[in-house]
């Protein structure tokens, strides 16, 4: 791109995307205003709602009370919705997308010409071997997308969702960022999803909606040390050293241990830390609102296009991945010294997701907020589960600490003493207790206090104040959904009439916890299929993920995923999360299930094992119960299996031999049957008939057989019974005997 002045024309980009970002903040003002009163609730201490600042932005003047209290039930809901919502890493399946099947006819007449039949045996061949190309693609992305979120860093996608869940629910929007990464040391890549807080996170100011294509744009706000910015743009050291914004912690105590430093402080080299913008565009890179002149904006245009990723720092007159020579580790890399293609690979986005229309990251809204014409830009962002309840919480605040301040004050005594005694008196009654003292002259003294000191008092309204707290309290509950039921109490205190209605009111104090689980799964599907186009686009490959895959499956990555064309990738599989598989299993419900289930199922199940001495599948019922009710398992309980008397083995052995034989030869039988149709059914319509006479003949000769095969089995069983009546007595009398024993272990457990 031939450009004659390269300096003052991205200045013009930052300058105008600067801009750009103050107007994104200020239409996020509302927003921000509301998740730092919610801040203020969820917070541990109650100095925060109390301090002057915050009241005299939110309230207009300041408050005073001796009692500071503070209605933590931004707390609350955390500690009660949160844990329901992310119980553990969930399952990703990945699935393609099922073929329609053909119908054979529109292929032509293929009964009665061979290369019509030959050309749909070939198609459909094609079909299946494609179907399982991406079958196996698919297991391939679905194993490595359950294996990342063990392998993330700082504590995993766990970790990470908890605090996009936390943030969501106290704030009203939580953001996961998909993004490629190496450990320390290590030259294998993988990827991820990580948290980020929704206070770095802008959109575009015209935007009614964060969904891709009706915002133009969207940027992350990062703060890194210089040194960090320099190497990951490939700027030559020292070129931001005077160019920072902040100033870290660590600088900040260098600073204090080296006197001599203080002067640079008002100079500005302390500031180590940089504040920067990454911008992800669908608008181009910005020539168009930077006052660029036409030919500038063609060429852009042209070389870039409308989906342009920019990196803009207010202290730096370049955008950092677009740098100048004069500040370039290596000129060649610079603005000046760059064709058309590195222009358009600078200010290419890293990860091409508009290709499936995403931007980088998912967002987590439990409560959108609908348009307002008055305020258009306000429905792009949501609405906090605790946003409508923040009067009512105010209210509680202010109201419960004044009642307290009056009941204080109302119980607090006054000692009148003589002037004239007052030394005496106050060694008695120590200053700050709950006596007040006053001197009083000697002659007021004589005269009476009752005559000269006459005690008035507003109208007492204490009753009217519990019911407007206990009203306050009602109404944030409702709005909130933190209701008596979900702290397990009953409603009002008193006794629930029916099981029914407990089971009820559960039902209906769950609706907004599955409804928020269902917005949690979503969203971590929308976050799986960033990460798998993230993997494709980042080039993981056989190297990165062999101790995962192992050496074989591992080539077949290469083959259907690295070097795939990016349309398959990006549209030829789904990745989703189930709402069930994020939420907290139900405990009690799975153990009174079990405990219906168990009785009838056991006593089925040591019929079986006493006619066949299988034990595993009671076992298997008996791990499910002890998993129930969250007890251990342990081997010993295990019954072994149970060996029957050597001759009635013998017999049954045989018969069960000749069983099996007779049905892998009508099996077999049925097979050969089934191909010959197969082949027939392409010729014509003579043949037609008489493969069906066939077929009518075959199938009259394996019903026939079957009969056969079931008498002989009824006969086996019959002379089987009769003859081990007295020996399966005893086995019945030992499996009652261990089954009596496993059950008095688990009451001892329970």
């Amino acid at each position: 791109m031939n450009t004659a002045q390269p300096e003052s024309l991205l200045r013009k980009i930052v300058s105008a995307w600067t801009g750009k970002i103050a107007l994104a903040k200020a239409a996020k003002k509302d927003f921000d205003d509301v998740a730092a009163q919610c801040m203020v609730f969820f917070d541990s201490t109650s100095r925060r709602f109390w301090d002057k600042s915050f009241q005299r932005k939110f309230f207009g003047k300041t408050l005073n009370s001796r009692f500071q209290l503070s209605i933590g039930k931004a707390f609350e809901l955390i500690a009660l919705f949160g844990p329901s919502l992310y119980h553990r890493n969930p399952t990703r399946a990945v699935r393609p997308y099922e073929p329609i099947p053909v119908p054979p006819s529109l292929f032509g007449d293929i009964q009665n010409d061979q290369n019509l039949q030959q050309q749909y045996q070939m198609t459909m061949a094609q079909e299946e071997q494609d179907h399982a190309r991406n079958t196996f693609r698919c297991q391939l992305m679905e194993h490595y997308l359950s294996y990342t979120p063990r392998e993330q860093p700082a504590g995993g996608l766990e970790e990470a969702a908890r605090l996009v869940i936390t943030e969501a629910l106290v704030k009203g929007r939580g953001v996961l960022f998909a993004e490629s990464y190496r450990h320390p040391g290590s030259q294998r890549r993988l990827t991820g999803l990580f948290y980020e807080t929704v206070d770095r996170v802008l959109i575009d100011p015209d935007a009614t909606s964060h969904h891709f294509g009706e915002a133009r744009w969207m940027t992350r706000k990062h703060i890194d040390p210089t040194w960090v910015v320099e190497r990951k743009y490939g700027l030559r050291k020292g070129a931001l050293k005077k160019r920072g914004t902040v100033q870290s912690n660590e600088t900040a105590g260098a600073i204090q241990a080296h006197e001599g430093r203080a002067s640079e402080v008002t100079k500005g080299n302390t500031f180590d830390l940089m504040e920067y913008w990454e911008i992800w565009s669908i608008g181009g890179v910005g020539t168009r609102m930077s006052g660029q002149s036409e030919w500038v904006n063609d060429a852009f245009d042209e070389v870039v296009g409308d989906y342009a990723y920019i990196v803009v720092a207010p202290s730096v007159e370049y955008p950092l991945n677009c740098p100048l020579a004069k500040d370039c580790a290596d000129p060649a890399d610079s603005m000046e010294a760059s064709t058309d293609e590195q222009v358009k690979e600078m200010f290419s986005w890293p990860v091409p997701y508009y290709r499936d229309q995403k931007w980088p990251c998912v967002f987590l809204d439990f409560y959108t907020y609908p348009h307002d014409p008055k305020n258009p830009q306000r429905s792009a962002w949501p609405m906090a589960p605790l946003g409508p309840c923040i009067g009512e919480l105010t209210m509680l605040n202010i109201i419960i600490s004044e009642f307290l301040n009056s009941a204080r004050n109302g119980s607090r005594t006054f000692i009148a003493m003589a002037e004239s005694m007052a030394k005496d008196f106050e060694k008695v009654f120590d200053d700050g207790g709950d006596f007040a003292k006053i001197r009083v002259p000697d002659s007021l003294m004589q005269r009476g206090l009752k005559e000269v000191v006459e005690f008035m008092r507003a109208p007492d309204v204490s009753g009217d104040v519990v019911k407007m707290i206990e009203m306050l309290f009602h109404l944030v509950e409702q709005r909130s959904g933190l209701s008596e039921i979900m702290y397990a109490m009953n409603p009002g205190g008193g006794t629930p009439r029916t099981a029914t209605d407990v089971a009820s009111k559960t039902q209906s104090a769950g609706v907004r916890p599955d409804d928020m689980a269902k917005r949690v799964a979503a969203c971590l599907s929308q976050g799986a299929e960033l990460e798998k186009i993230c993997a494709y686009w980042s080039g993981i490959s056989s190297q990165d993920i062999a101790p995962l895959l192992g050496p074989v499956a591992s080539q077949f990555w290469d083959e259907l995923i690295t070097n795939e064309e990016p349309d398959v990738m990006f549209y030829g599989m789904r990745c989703t999360v189930e709402a069930n598989d994020v939420r907290k299993p139900d405990k009690a419900r799975d153990a009174q299930n079990m405990a219906q289930l168990y009785p009838p199922m056991s006593q089925q199940l040591a019929q079986y094992c006493a006619a066949t001495g299988n034990m595993e599948p009671l076992n298997a019922l008996n791990r499910k119960m002890f998993d129930a009710i969250e007890q251990p398992w342990e081997e010993e309980l295990a019954m072994q299996p149970i060996q029957p008397p050597q001759q009635q083995g013998q017999e049954q052995q045989q018969a069960a031999q000749q069983q099996e034989q007779q049905m892998a030869q009508q099996e077999m039988e049925a097979k050969q049957a089934r191909e010959q149709m197969k082949a027939q059914h392409f010729e014509g319509e003579q043949q037609r008939k008489q493969q069906s006479h066939e077929m009518k003949m075959a199938q009259d000769t394996q019903k026939a057989k079957w009969d056969q095969a079931k008498s002989f089995a009824d006969m086996i069983q019959q002379y089987q019974e009769g003859r081990a009546k007295i020996e399966n007595q005893a086995i019945m009398t030992e499996a009652k005997t261990r089954l009596n024993r496993i059950n008095s272990r688990m009451k001892k457990h329970a």
